[in-house]
């Protein structure tokens, strides 16, 4: 049980990595494409928008595991 677990831990960091390449690269392609080419492709930015979503899920999960999660704290005098 725990050979998978560490599977999974790994695969949720390097799928999390390889969508934020993906993004980066999503985006950079995007902008070119705009300012050099004049021309813009609405797949990209679906693409994109997709990838940041999942990217999102991948990282919150990552943080969870972690324990590095944002927390709010109420400070009372």
């Amino acid at each position: 049980m725990k050979v998978i677990l560490k599977f999974l831990g790994k695969f949720e960091e390097r799928f999390a990595y390889s969508l934020l390449i993906i993004l980066t690269l999503l985006l950079f392609i995007q902008i070119l494409n705009r300012y050099l080419f004049k021309q813009s492709y609405v797949w990209l930015e679906e693409c994109a928008r997709i990838s940041f979503v999942w990217l999102i899920y991948f990282a919150v999960a990552i943080a969870v595991k972690e324990n590095r999660h944002i927390r709010v704290i109420d400070i009372v005098n």
